[in-house]
């Protein structure tokens, strides 16, 4: 385990997190500067929505994930084709954050852009400056290395798969339910 917070790094929040937007969650960071703060993607919320049912025009039947409690009304997304999203954000060595929308949209309409080679998310998750090293320093967060966990696969129960990198006095909290003191 690492306490190194960079882009591709992966949060895990504690099980008593108190914080209902990122109760069991697992949490890409895609940049994180000194004098900027951190921003991340919630991997494991699904909207219950497609990018269909949400944008206007044509769109495929991608689903919309929740990527934090900010802007809820903005579109953000991680692939791997830079080739035909230019202007992304590499995050490390084959993925890429955002890029250029049009270019996005063309590429999915046309199916040149394979949907397994995207994920869509509403919202963001953001810390100030110190904020998210803080959290961790109050075991909020664990934080597992870049390239823990292909970002773009579809997952079930991704939560308990990562807390199976934790430490054991960690990891015995991966059965719980989500709001444990109801347990």
């Amino acid at each position: 385990m690492s306490d190194m917070i960079t882009p591709g790094c992966i949060l895990i929040a504690h099980p008593l997190i108190g914080d209902e937007n990122f109760v069991q969650s697992v949490i890409l960071i895609v940049s994180h500067y000194d004098v900027d703060g951190s921003v991340g993607f919630v991997l494991n919320q699904e909207t219950g929505l497609t990018l269909s049912d949400a944008m206007d025009g044509e769109w495929p039947e991608i689903q919309l994930r929740k990527g934090g409690p900010i802007e809820l009304d903005a579109l953000y997304y991680l692939h791997r084709s830079p080739a035909l999203i230019p202007n992304g954000q590499r995050i490390d060595s084959q993925l890429y954050w955002g890029g250029d929308y049009q270019s996005m949209h063309q590429a999915l309409v046309s199916g040149e852009l394979q949907t397994n080679n995207i994920k869509c998310f509403v919202g963001y998750s953001g810390w100030g400056v110190d904020q998210l090293q803080q959290e961790i320093n109050e075991e909020s967060w664990s934080i597992l290395p870049p390239n823990t966990v292909d970002c773009l696969d579809e997952w079930e129960n991704l939560w308990q798969q990562m807390m199976l990198h934790l430490p054991p006095a960690v990891r015995l909290w991966k059965d719980s339910p989500i709001l444990p003191e109801w347990n």
